[in-house]
């Protein structure tokens, strides 16, 4: 049976409701800076419209969108570290 590396992986969960985009990002920026390679954020947010931001941040800084979706009433991006 193979192992499944990604259940050791420390998930943090980052919930901004409905902000401005640019502050989300630093937010975002900010915890990412404090986290080791591997590690994962699952942030969620409720402007959809930051569903583009989150992902082309994640396209220029080299980080992995491993994950983006909805639930509810919310929105979901799981990035992690490299």
């Amino acid at each position: 049976m193979p192992y499944n590396y990604y259940m050791s992986i420390r998930e943090e969960v980052l919930l901004l409701g409905w902000s401005d985009c640019s502050a989300v990002l630093e937010d975002v920026a900010g915890r990412i800076r404090e986290m080791a390679p591997g590690e994962r954020i699952k942030v969620v947010f409720s402007n959809q419209d930051f569903a583009i931001d989150i992902s082309a941040w994640c396209h220029e800084t080299g980080n992995r969108l491993i994950d983006l979706g909805a639930r509810d009433e919310n929105f979901y991006a799981v990035i992690e570290k490299v």
